[in-house]
């Protein structure tokens, strides 16, 4: 079996620490495969013309990478905050029944978010700390 790897794999051999093509390896356990590294993945991707590839790598490059030095980090979907007070007027059901147990403001806020974390399982006021 030919590793449709070879033509790469040597130069990433001879240029990164620890790179592995793909190839079959005979075990006591079987035939067992090696992998590249996540990294020599990354080198592949940069050096190949397949669209596929280019696509990827605008991404890293125009999207992943700016932000990562921007931000310090890079998420895939934003995370949507709300606020306490938009919080706490979707669930009024929830914000009538504490004011009736006579709860006020901060009071009243905690107590909505936990009576609906517990509803959806998520704690939306963590987000903000």
């Amino acid at each position: 079996m030919r590793c449709r790897l070879t033509p790469h794999c040597n130069v990433l051999l001879q240029s990164s620490k620890g790179g592995a093509c793909s190839y079959p390896l005979k075990t006591e356990g079987g035939i067992q495969n090696r992998f590249i590294t996540e990294s020599d993945v990354y080198r592949l991707i940069i050096k190949s013309k397949l669209p596929s590839a280019e696509k990827f790598e605008r991404l890293v490059f125009e999207e992943i990478l700016p932000t990562l030095r921007k931000t310090s980090s890079y998420s895939i979907k934003p995370k949507r905050i709300v606020s306490p007070t938009s919080y706490i007027k979707v669930h009024p059901f929830i914000e009538q029944t504490l004011t009736k147990a006579g709860l006020k403001e901060n009071q009243l806020l905690l107590a909505t978010n936990r009576g609906v974390a517990k509803l959806i399982g998520f704690n939306q006021l963590k987000l903000w700390m």
